[in-house]
Parts: structure tokens; C-alpha cells; sequence
């Protein structure tokens, strides 16, 4: 293994947490199309394949940057639940995309402390790209409120 440790077990809990991300939201887009709202559903399988294409693009996605350092990419994407309402589908989607573009603003400071720049540089794309869904989720849980409420949200994306 070549590369500093820190970096690649951040680089690990990062596999993770897309390949978490990827799995949660595909299984909500299914869900959200159940419910009707397809154009709810596409909007979130695009999350789903932003979070994979992090995680499996060339040549800046996680698991090339771990082959790059010798390191077999190895992680759990865990376990995706279905059948929650909308307005928890969207919040939890917030959380999960928010909760790890946290993590990579302090992994972009271990990989800079690293003296790792592409590693830094790819977690600051990463987290750019990540952005953009959290201001979407943001406008629409914004929506619901301004429209009185889930059933409304839902009438007008029918």
C-alpha cells in the first residue's frame, strides 16, 4: 500500500457513504414513481447516479483513486429502507448527502495535510457536485411548506 493511511481510510469511508447514497436513493426513486410523482423519482435516481459516478467514475472517482494507491476497494454500502412518506424521503436524502459533504471538507483538510492534492482536489469536486442536490432538496422541502403540506407537494408534482 503507497499513500498515506489517514487518506485512504477516509477514501474508504467515502466508498461507503456513496455506495450507501447510491443504493438509498435508487430504492427511494422507485418508491417516489409508486406514488406517482415520477418526475420526483428521476430527479432523485440522478442523486443515485451522481453518488455512484463519485464513487466508479474515471479518472476521479473513489475506487480509481484507491486502486491508484494499491488498495483493493472494499466497503458496505449497508442497507437501504423503503416506504416512508415523501417529505421523509426528502429530508433523509438531505441528511445523507449533507452528512457526507461534511465529512469531505474535513477529509479535503487530512488530504491537504497529506501533502495528497489530487486526493483534496477530487473531494472538493465531490462536494461541489453534491451541492447542487442539497440546494434542490433544500427548494423543495422549501415547496412543501410554502404549499400547506405533503398532500399539495404531491398534487402539484402529479
Amino acid at each position: 500500500m503507497k499513500g498515506n493511511a489517514t487518506v485512504i481510510a477516509n477514501l474508504l469511508d467515502a466508498a461507503a457513504g456513496e455506495a450507501h447514497i447510491a443504493l438509498q436513493l435508487r430504492l427511494d426513486a422507485q418508491v417516489l414513481k409508486a406514488f406517482g410523482t415520477k418526475s420526483l423519482g428521476s430527479k432523485l435516481k440522478g442523486m443515485a447516479s451522481t453518488a455512484h459516478d463519485i464513487l466508479h467514475g474515471k479518472p476521479e472517482g473513489i475506487v480509481w483513486r484507491l486502486l491508484s494507491f494499491g488498495v483493493e476497494a472494499q466497503y458496505d454500502a449497508g442497507t437501504a429502507t423503503a416506504g416512508k412518506p415523501v417529505i421523509a424521503i426528502l429530508k433523509n436524502a438531505m441528511a445523507l448527502i449533507s452528512d457526507l459533504t461534511q465529512k469531505y471538507e474535513g477529509y479535503a483538510k487530512q488530504a491537504w495535510d497529506a501533502s495528497d492534492d489530487e486526493t483534496r482536489n477530487n473531494y472538493e469536486h465531490y462536494i461541489k457536485r453534491h451541492h447542487q442536490s442539497i440546494l434542490w432538496l433544500e427548494r423543495q422541502l422549501a415547496l412543501i411548506t410554502a404549499l400547506g403540506g405533503e398532500a399539495a407537494y404531491i398534487a402539484e408534482k402529479v
